[in-house]
């Protein structure tokens, strides 16, 4: 991703070595640590809720392609788009209930 190679990271972990000193830099690695799995989560977060939310507007976009070819649709097409109208339904109830399902605790969770 940087294009970091070995001899790069040594020179910065001598460098935070003489600024941080040996008692420190234990403590900083942990903390950069922790800041690069946050970082890290919430990056995979945003990415999975986007493709959820692609996946939707493909799905949307399916449903008003088939609803313009005509009225008059088969019945198996017909069954066909009024089930991914309800999975379009499904998909977005998510993120209608999530700031309720926040607040909600889990009677299963001690």
């Amino acid at each position: 991703m940087f294009d970091i190679g070995f001899w790069e990271l040594v020179l910065v972990g001598i460098i935070a070595l003489v600024v941080l000193g040996p008692e420190r830099l234990p403590g900083a690695a942990r903390t950069l640590g922790r800041w690069v799995r946050t970082v890290k989560g919430m990056a995979n977060q945003v990415r999975s809720e986007l493709e959820r939310e692609l996946e939707a507007h493909e799905l949307n976009e399916s449903m008003k392609k088939a609803e313009q070819m005509g009225k008059d649709l088969p019945k198996e097409l017909a069954d066909t788009v009024d089930d991914m109208k309800r999975s379009a339904k499904e998909m977005q109830r998510p993120y209608q209930d999530a700031p309720e399902a926040k607040d909600a605790k889990d009677p299963k969770d001690p």
